[in-house]
């Protein structure tokens, strides 16, 4: 896919992502397919150029990607040149605190009657983009709404009765335009909602995730809360303060859905 010069900083910034994470991938790849990269290369350059002349943003991800062009310039002039790596970690301990935040996350489907502070629900947010993405492409877009206490309505554990008292929707989309794999949009949306899901649980928060598919009226979705047709919104994450303590539901035994192979004598298969 190529950009189209409509002014668009989140079309730009995914090609730029995307062409930048190809050529950190090449400096650590044996026998790279040299034209296609520096094709590539050209190819970022030339959107950096488009990203300058747009008077666009200097972002962190705007800079990562100038200097993973600088990069591999360098390691083209000299394959021997050394990519800086992070110093080597020593042993972790394992989380309990994370374990815990993992089992005990519910989904709540009745809230307080409470407002939920912004601070908290940017927490939230940034943990979703601290997901892993395709590519690197980053493509999640959040779309917020909140309800006044005042509007707050008693409902019920229905989808509709749930929307109708959930103090906090963020619906979370993914920019699709720069996607050639069937399942990759939906991997990525689904990283980041387990990212936030369990940050909300670890801040005292309650979640319920509703799937906003085949059966919800996008056109209408779109023109309410102001999403660009370009983005496909997978769920919305309610959120609020619990107002209920639901049991644990009965977990599967690993032994019941898990095979070990053992050692595979082929590899690449």
């Amino acid at each position: 896919m190529t950009y189209q010069e409509n002014n668009d900083p989140l079309q730009l910034g995914q090609l730029i992502r995307f062409n930048a994470h190809m050529l950190q991938i090449a400096t650590r790849t044996k026998n790279p397919d040299l034209e296609k990269k520096k094709k590539e290369a050209e190819e970022l350059e030339r959107y950096l150029g488009q990203w300058d002349n747009a008077g666009f943003q200097e972002t962190p991800y705007i800079i990562w990607a100038r200097n993973s062009l600088d990069t591999f310039k360098k390691w083209l002039k000299d394959p021997q040149f050394s990519v800086a790596r992070l110093p080597e970690r020593g042993s972790i301990n394992p989380d309990q605190d994370l374990r815990s935040v993992i089992r005990g996350r519910r989904s709540i489907r009745f809230w307080q009657k409470k407002k939920v502070p912004h601070n908290l629900i940017n927490e939230i947010l940034e943990a979703g983009i601290y997901a892993p993405s395709a590519f690197n492409r980053l493509p999640w877009r959040f779309f917020v709404a909140e309800t006044a206490l005042k509007d707050l309505q008693e409902g019920d554990a229905s989808n509709p009765g749930m929307f109708q008292q959930a103090p906090v929707r963020i619906f979370v989309a993914v920019d699709e335009r720069l996607f050639f794999e069937k399942y990759s949009g939906a991997l990525d949306a689904g990283l980041a909602m387990q990212n936030m899901l369990l940050t909300a649980h670890a801040l005292g928060l309650g979640t319920c995730l509703i799937y906003q598919g085949e059966f919800v009226d996008k056109k209408i979705l779109e023109e309410y809360y102001q999403i660009p047709s370009c983005c496909i919104v997978y769920c919305a994450i309610l959120l609020g303060y619990p107002d209920e303590n639901p049991a644990p539901p009965a977990r599967m035994r690993v032994e019941e859905i898990t095979r070990f192979l053992g050692e595979i004598p082929n590899p690449d298969f």
